[in-house]
């Protein structure tokens, strides 16, 4: 069998063994990410920085081959000499660069040096999309007071996913909000009562704090998988100056639990 055919071959097996569902889907490979299995890479698939991917492949022709690699262009990619007597591999890496990138992934012979002629079976090629989620607190230093109000805001998120706010050091969680076509979900409270129950109990009192946004893995927010993408927000609370005072300002030790 000709290397032209061959490799016409590994697209097939290819995708008859990973592309789901539709017969309409483009050619391309199923790769599982997180732990739900989804979504695929078909072309123009969102994806994140930081976002873990394990991609499953695999051909006869992969059979006794040196190893294989996922090629991202741009931002590197990763390797494995582990095929199994089927010629099946798994590659894990994750998306380092911005923008456009495409996926490629290839299992080659002896003598490897990345040039296409030692290239066993080169499989279809997808360019995905990869956002840069970035966390954002409105003021980086603030002056507590019984009104004072902070604004943490998260953008670059999946659209119909689920977003978390937890705002530290103590733990106050803000709960989930879902996630907009636009990406950017936000949340505004105010230091004395970011839980706005009418108790200063979960008080942000002066020091370091943050905003940790975390994209839930599950589609389903009553699920607490708090696994998925995190971004982080920090700022500062100043403490009220002497001469200002501040009535609304808790006791530390005593009201703050």
């Amino acid at each position: 069998m000709s290397r032209v055919s061959v490799h016409r071959f590994g697209a097939l097996v290819a995708c008859a063994a990973l592309c789901i569902g539709a017969l309409s889907a483009p050619a391309a490979f199923a790769v599982p990410i997180g732990s739900s299995n989804t979504p695929v890479l078909y072309p123009g698939t969102t994806v994140k920085t930081g976002q873990v991917v394990t991609l499953t492949a695999g051909d006869t022709a992969c059979i006794g081959a040196d190893g294989a690699k996922a090629i991202l262009t741009p931002g590197g990619g990763a390797a494995t000499n582990l095929i199994d007597s089927s010629g099946n591999f798994t590659v894990t890496f994750a998306f380092t660069a911005a923008g456009p990138v495409t996926v490629t992934t290839v299992c080659y012979g002896p003598g490897y040096y990345g040039t296409a002629f030692d290239v066993l079976v080169s499989f279809p090629s997808v360019t995905v999309t990869v956002l840069q989620p970035t966390a954002k607190a409105a003021s980086k230093a603030l002056t507590y007071s019984a009104t004072v109000m902070q604004t943490i805001t998260g953008t670059g998120f999946t659209p119909g996913k689920w977003v978390n706010l937890t705002l530290n050091s103590t733990p106050v969680n803000m709960g989930n909000k879902p996630v907009p076509a636009s990406g950017t979900v936000t949340w505004t409270f105010k230091l004395s009562d970011p839980l706005n129950t009418g108790s200063t109990a979960n008080a942000l009192t002066p020091g370091p704090h943050s905003g940790v946004l975390t994209e839930l893995n599950s589609d389903d927010p009553s699920i607490a998988d708090m696994t998925g993408i995190k971004l982080t927000a920090p700022f500062t609370v100043n403490a009220p100056s002497a001469t200002s005072g501040s009535p609304g300002m808790p006791r530390l030790g005593s009201d703050v639990v």
